[in-house]
């Protein structure tokens, strides 16, 4: 703010006018430089999006290479790429458009995230937290777009209970099991309530004070002390979940 004062008020073009006369883009390049706040050009969003944009590659010492044989061009080169992405990053928001493609490319990188896990020994359990209104489309979208030969399987079944979703989450021969939002916050919280040995009001008062690394710490633990290990967590329409002008402080943030 003091180059910005600099250049609007101390600076002086000629002896009759005070600052530089520069444009708004400039002021607000200057202004936003250091990242304090949302630049207003495309060029300035860039810039402030790129230190976060680079964490995951940090420490690389070569470029990221694609799949062998896997195909970037084409008819589907955007889905491929998502995937591609999602397997390589491992954690990000994919922003698509309705219609582009965002259920396949979720089943793609779950398979490939399945099929590499398995041979590298981790974990094959993901969970999909999704909307009420297409929990159940889910089960028949993943037998149009997933290879049956791939041996993956997907449970989505509305209106069970907490102890038949647990059932699932343990499940080994169920990889991927699709819940609504609601349904894995309520179904956190009441795990992390077990492991602390609080009610679930105390559990969710915990989660609302905590910090996202506190938070994130306490659920891995709690779900893992149930045998529960989620190697992928995927959510659909996630604007759903976040903090917002009304809800500045939403369970579903910090839960899921």
């Amino acid at each position: 703010r003091q180059s910005l004062r600099v250049v609007e008020v101390l600076e002086r073009r000629d002896s009759h006018r005070r600052g530089l006369n520069l444009t708004a883009e400039v002021l607000d390049g200057i202004l936003n430089h250091r990242g304090e706040g949302i630049p207003m050009t495309l060029e300035g969003q860039i810039r402030a999006a790129m230190p976060e944009a680079s964490k995951p590659f940090e420490g690389m010492k070569e470029g990221v290479k694609l799949g062998k044989g896997l195909s970037m061009s084409g008819k589907y080169q955007d889905q491929q790429r998502a995937v591609k992405a999602i397997k390589t990053l491992k954690r990000l928001g994919l922003h698509y458009a309705a219609g582009s493609g965002k259920t396949p490319i979720m089943f793609g990188a779950l398979t490939e995230i399945y099929s590499s896990n398995s041979n590298n020994g981790k974990s094959t359990k993901a969970v999909l937290a999704v909307p009420s209104i297409v929990q159940a489309q889910m089960a028949g979208e993943a037998v149009k777009f997933i290879d049956p030969s791939s041996g993956f399987h997907i449970h989505a079944r509305p209106g069970e209970t907490f102890e038949q979703r647990m059932a699932a989450y343990k499940d080994p021969e169920k990889h991927a099991v699709v819940v609504t939002h609601q349904a894995l916050r309520d179904d956190t919280i009441k795990v992390l309530a077990k492991h602390r040995g609080e009610t679930p009001e105390q559990a969710h008062d915990f989660l609302m004070k905590a910090s996202k690394s506190e938070a994130s710490k306490a659920v891995k633990a709690a779900f893992q002390a149930e045998g529960i290990d989620f190697g992928t967590v995927m959510v659909d329409e996630a604007h759903d979940i976040l903090d917002r002008q009304g809800k500045e402080t939403s369970s579903l943030t910090k839960a899921i």
